[in-house]
Formats: C-alpha cells, sequence, structure tokens
C-alpha cells in the first residue's frame, strides 16, 4: 500500500481552494473539514503522479488520471491505521455514478492527527456495480452494533473487491 505525507505548502494550498470553494457553497464545519481534506488528499496525488491539482471552481469532471484512467478520490478521515483493511467500507452516492468522464474510483484513508494519506485500492465504475452493496435511500445501514438512516442512494464498496493500485 502506497503513504503518503502532506507538505506545508500542499496543507496550505488545500485550505486555500476549501475556503475558495466555501465561498460558493457556504459548508458548514463538518462540511468544510471534509472538503479541505478532500482537496489534500487530491493535491498530494496529483502532485506524486505528476497530474494537474485541483482548483477551486470544483468543475473538474475526474480528480486524477493513472495510466489512462480517470479517476474520482474517495477519502475516509479516521484517528488511527486499522491493523486489518479488510473490514473497511466506503460510500459512493449513486448519482456520482453517472459522471461520465470518471472510470474508475481510488479510494483512501486519510490520518486526522498524523496527516498520513494511505491508498488502499481502486475499483472500475463497471464493478462498483456488479460487487457494490446498494443501499436505497431510507434503508437502516447496520454496522456491528450501529445503526443509521441511509440519507441517499448509494454503494458499499469492500476493501476486500477492490484492485491494489500497481
Amino acid at each position: 500500500m502506497l503513504i503518503l505525507k502532506a507538505s506545508r505548502e500542499q496543507e496550505k494550498y488545500a485550505h486555500e481552494i476549501a475556503n475558495q470553494q466555501n465561498q460558493v457553497y457556504h459548508y458548514n464545519g463538518k462540511r468544510f473539514e471534509a472538503s479541505r481534506v478532500g482537496v489534500l488528499v487530491e493535491t498530494v496525488l496529483c502532485d506524486y503522479y505528476g497530474e494537474p491539482r485541483p482548483e477551486a471552481n470544483g468543475a473538474d469532471e475526474f480528480d486524477l488520471k493513472i495510466g489512462g484512467l480517470r479517476f474520482d478520490v474517495k477519502t475516509r478521515s479516521i484517528e488511527f491505521f486499522p491493523r486489518s483493511m479488510d473490514n473497511l467500507i466506503f460510500t459512493i452516492e449513486a448519482r456520482l455514478l453517472d459522471k461520465p468522464a470518471v472510470d474508475a474510483y481510488l479510494f483512501t484513508l486519510h490520518h486526522s492527527r498524523t496527516g498520513e494519506i494511505m491508498v488502499i485500492g481502486k475499483m472500475l465504475k463497471s464493478d462498483v456495480l456488479r460487487f457494490g452493496e446498494w443501499i436505497p435511500e431510507g434503508s437502516i445501514i447496520k454496522r456491528g452494533c450501529k445503526e443509521w438512516p441511509a440519507w441517499f442512494d448509494q454503494y458499499h464498496v469492500r476493501k476486500t473487491e477492490m484492485e491494489a493500485l500497481a
């Protein structure tokens, strides 16, 4: 698995872009932080792969291009890296599967304390439809002893179904 760390310059860039997006979308505190982390991870990955960085207009059709595939980057922020990655589940909003410019998804974890970014795996859009668990809006999601409603139509993708990033 690939583990990267953001530089101070990348952190500053991501914060500025998130601030600019916030002026347009008026995010609340949690949404702003999610936007900042997402932009930070995309920035670090774009720099690593030599691709253009995300911009404030938010009009990007995809986040990153690797080996001819156009990726949408999905990030979960966590306070520690789990010992086993097999139980990891990522959520993809069903409406995002309609983005024609996206070929695949790249799944990452962001360690909120150390700032490390771990690339978990990738999955083609067609495989999300084939292997992902469909969760319609209003369904009750159960994980262990926790339950909560699905606020939107979504797919849950398990780490065990993902390919490693070569």
